[in-house]
């Protein structure tokens, strides 16, 4: 510990990460702050330090004896790494567990971080809110910094949660009691008692609640039961002295030993100040002295730190890397990091890892300038074979009524093996959430720390920032420190694909092959759809035909070769041999699922989709439409219950759409309100979602209100147009329908699918010759190869089937032939067709199939619902 006499000796020096709590110093008993902070010791002459010595952590330091622990800082932050890390990361992996914050909190205030501690438990409290026992530790760590007010909201939450833990009850009358509101604190404290009659705490508390109520005779039975539980506290002075001024109140006789305990006298001494006789030589000497010295102190301080560089060397992969600098020898355990301070100069970084040497280098270690010497002084990254990502970024507190503002823009360090960082404020720590800036209106702290960023998501990033060679490099790292990660092949492959180099994909995707054969089934899969992509279809086929010839026993042959037929049926076969072969092979449930999807054969489709779902949650679009066509909407929201954990957008629209179908609408507001804070602002996706919702509870008034509500912003246009179109077509005002459609001055044509229905709703309005003349138009621009008015195969048949030229089931035939998936609206346009002819009987027939498959939600199962009521 530091000594001074005379004025020479040791001291600390500055003060860093300061984190105080109120409590009992285990020194002197008092109950007062004890404060952690980051130090120095330095050599010191007439009490000014001059010469820097070892960097301490000081733990609990009292204000009052002055005596407190203290630690090496490296050791310290080395002891944090090791034993906070794992804890932290398991909080931030388990972010809805509110047990793992707590741990976290409870290692961080052992180790004496109260404000740290604090900020974890309230990381778990944004994740898990109103959690009891989170809100119990925000309530008792709110009052260890003395904001006792401010822990009474947190405690109250906790009280009411855990109704059986007197801790919380405990301290939520500790907090009201201090608050001065001690009626609110009896009825927590006795709370407390009634769950645990002998806790000791609880009953001093008590009494002092009683007597600030002004019920004396309450609280003498509180003292009273209190020293009969410990009778150690029966000769305590400041128990005496409280029973003496409760007897006093009641006019109960008072013992000898009541009255003794009053007399003991204290007081504060005070410090006589010397007359100086003047403003003599003397003083302008005194002060030169001091500044003299402040000046050999500073220089003392920057000569240190100058000399003594940090260097943290870390670790990324998983496995143990010994790495030596010069005769200095560090050893890195897998995914972890070490701190060294070595003198400047030049060095050999050597890492090595199970007697292999990974790499070698020279590296420089600058000692700073003076001007970054003693505040913030620069630190070295090593970062062994450029494995972590880094994050640079500042926090910005400010004052209450100061106006919000955004932080400025983090950075993202990678690629870099060895690197220096200046004027950072915390070095691989979190910053605290709350700062006391004094009456500054804002400060601002930086922050060095290893990123949660992937090589995978950084490749994303730098594609979106048109940086393509960058984000290629990205993956290129991603699959060095791990050459079968399928993300980064993924992304390799999407990235040659939005190159316009799709010619080098199957090269790729064959790499991916040979290299991973545990993942050769999605590696297959790419290497397919690579070779597709060339204009080499017939060339697979037969590659994956002689395959499937060879080893007719394997089942991931049979599905890889029923993924390059274009029969549906033939497919079909090759993968229910796949699942003949293995039972257990999901994947070709879910293409079996497909291909009958294909084939019009939903019931069917949706059983393979069921039980293949599981080993591709991609594919619950498929599985949403087999199973409203074939009747089990309630039932495939049961199958998709266990995804709802997900937080997949896809899935939570899914199961929307199957709550309406199914007629659940408790859970289809419940996922609509998901799906609005999933997003920043409101889009027509939204809006459209609440009209179907609200035409689907049979409130039609409401959809008319929200849609007029709507605001006229680009974003909005279609869905405006659209839904309003739809609206007309429900109310059967089928003229008002189509010339909704019809694009104003500025406004894009619509999709071929609404301009086909605009002209079916013409035919059944009788304006034959007007519907006429718009698909004989639409036929005419598909010729001419415009994009607006693209017609497949299946889209020309329903065109030529509303003109008279093909008959409604030729047209049917083409349309589920191509796409499955379009024929609620094929049905729907010929039973517009059939109204319009004065078939009623055909017209309900095809709008009821087209109800069947859509579910009667939505465009057009929604129209085509109100026609069968009609009709």
């Amino acid at each position: 510990m530091p000594f001074t006499f005379n004025g020479f000796g040791s001291r600390y020096a500055g003060r860093k990460n300061v984190t105080a709590r109120a409590g009992v110093c285990p020194q002197c008993g008092r109950k007062t702050t004890l404060q952690s902070y980051d130090t120095r010791e330095f050599v010191c002459v007439l009490f000014v330090p001059l010469v820097p010595l070892t960097r301490y952590r000081i733990l609990d330091d009292c204000t009052s004896c002055r005596r407190h622990h203290r630690v090496k800082l490296a050791v310290f932050e080395e002891r944090l790494s090791r034993e906070a890390g794992p804890l932290r990361a398991r909080a931030r992996a388990r972010s809805t567990d509110p047990a793992a914050h707590a741990a976290l909190a409870a290692k961080l205030l052992e180790l004496s971080l109260a404000a740290e501690a604090e900020a974890a438990v309230h990381e778990g409290l944004r994740s898990v809110p109103g959690d009891g026992l989170l809100s119990r530790w925000a309530g008792e760590l709110a009052m260890e910094r003395g904001d006792f007010a401010g822990a009474v909201p947190h405690l109250r939450v906790a009280a009411g949660s855990l109704k059986g833990d007197a801790r919380a009850h405990r301290a939520l009358g500790h907090a009201l009691l201090v608050s001065k509101q001690p009626s609110e604190a009896t009825a927590a404290l006795e709370a407390a008692l009634r769950i645990d009659p002998n806790d000791v705490a609880a009953l001093d508390l008590v009494a002092d609640a009683h007597r600030d109520s002004g019920n004396h005779s309450a609280a003498l039975y509180a003292l009273d039961a209190l020293t009969a539980i410990a009778p150690a506290l029966a000769t305590d002075p400041g128990i005496l002295r409280r029973k003496k001024a409760c007897k006093e109140h009641l006019g109960f006789p008072v013992t000898e030993d009541e009255r003794k305990a009053t007399s003991l006298a204290g007081g504060a001494r005070a410090w006589l100040a010397r007359e100086t006789g003047g403003f003599g030589l003397r003083p302008v000497l005194v002060v030169l002295g001091v500044v003299a010295a402040g000046a050999v102190a500073f220089l003392g301080v920057a000569a240190w730190n100058r000399s003594h560089i940090t260097v943290y060397f870390d670790n990324a992969l998983a496995k143990e890397v010994t790495v030596t600098a010069g005769s200095h020898k560090v050893v890195l355990p897998p995914g972890e990091r070490r701190m060294k301070e070595l003198s400047p100069g030049t060095y050999t970084f050597v890492a090595r890892a199970n007697g292999k040497e990974l790499e070698r280098f020279e590296g420089v270690l600058v000692a700073p300038p003076l001007s970054q010497a003693f505040d913030k002084p620069p630190f070295y990254v090593y970062d062994v074979m450029e494995a972590r990502i880094y994050d640079r970024y500042a926090v910005v507190y400010q004052a209450k009524d100061a106006p919000p503002r955004d932080p400025p823009k983090a950075e993202t360090i990678a690629f870099r093996r060895f690197f220096s960082q200046a004027g950072v404020d915390y070095a691989f720590r979190e910053a605290p959430d709350e700062l006391n800036i004094g009456k500054a209106r804002e400060a601002t702290r930086i922050v060095f720390d290893a990123s949660e960023k992937t090589f995978n998501t950084v490749a994303a990033r730098l594609w979106d920032e048109g940086k393509p060679k960058e984000s290629e490099k990205a993956v290129h790292k991603a699959l060095e420190l791990d050459r079968c990660d399928a993300q980064a092949w993924r992304n390799l492959l999407q990235i040659l694909e939005l190159g316009e180099r799709e010619g080098e994909a199957p090269a790729v995707a064959k790499r991916w092959i040979e290299t991973c054969p545990k993942s050769a089934l999605e590696a297959h899969s790419a290497y397919q759809d690579a070779r597709v992509s060339n204009d080499e279809g017939a060339q697979v086929v037969a590659e994956y035909a002689e395959l499937a010839r060879k080893e007719p026993g394997s089942a991931r042959n049979h599905y890889l070769y029923a993924r390059v037929l274009q029969d549906a049926e033939a497919a079909l076969l090759e993968d229910l041999e796949a699942l003949r072969l293995d039972p257990g092979f999901l994947l070709a449930h879910v293409a079996a699922g497909n291909e009958l999807l294909r084939m019009a054969r939903p019931a069917e489709a949706y059983e393979h989709l069921k039980a293949g779902i599981p080993a591709d949650w991609s594919q619950v679009w498929a599985l949403t439409r087999g199973a409203i066509a074939a009747g089990k909407a309630a039932e495939a929201l049961t199958v998709l219950e266990p995804a709802a954990k997900r937080e997949d957008a896809s899935i939570d629209r899914a199961r929307f759409d199957l709550s309406l179908v199914a007629g659940d609408f408790q859970t289809a507001r419940m996922l609509l309100g998901k799906l609005e804070k999933s997003v920043k602002e409101e889009t027509a996706e939204l809006r459209s979602r609440r009209i179907d919702l609200f035409l689907a509870e049979g409130k039609a008034a409401e959809a008319d209100a929200l849609l007029e509500a709507t605001p006229a912003l680009p974003r909005f246009g279609f869905f405006v147009r659209s839904t309003r179109f739809q609206r007309h077509l429900e109310e059967g005002r089928f003229a008002e329908a189509a010339d909704s459609l019809t694009p104003k001055e500025g406004e894009a044509p619509l999709h071929t699918t609404y301009r086909m229905h605009a002209a079916a709703a013409r035919l059944v309005a009788g304006q034959k010759t007007q519907a006429a003349a718009e698909l004989s138009k639409l036929l005419l621009a598909s010729e001419e190869d415009d994009e607006e008015a693209y017609l497949s195969e299946g889209d020309r048949a329903l065109v030529e089937a509303l003109l008279g030229r093909k008959s409604p089931e030729a047209a049917l035939l083409v349309s589920k032939a191509e796409d499955p998936g379009f024929l609620p609206h094929a049905h729907c346009l010929l039973g517009m067709r059939a109204l319009a002819s004065g078939d009623r009987a055909a017209a309900r027939t095809s709008f009821a199939e087209a109800v069947r498959l859509s579910g009667g939600i939505g465009f057009p199962g929604g129209f085509a619902r109100r026609r069968v009521e009609s009709l």
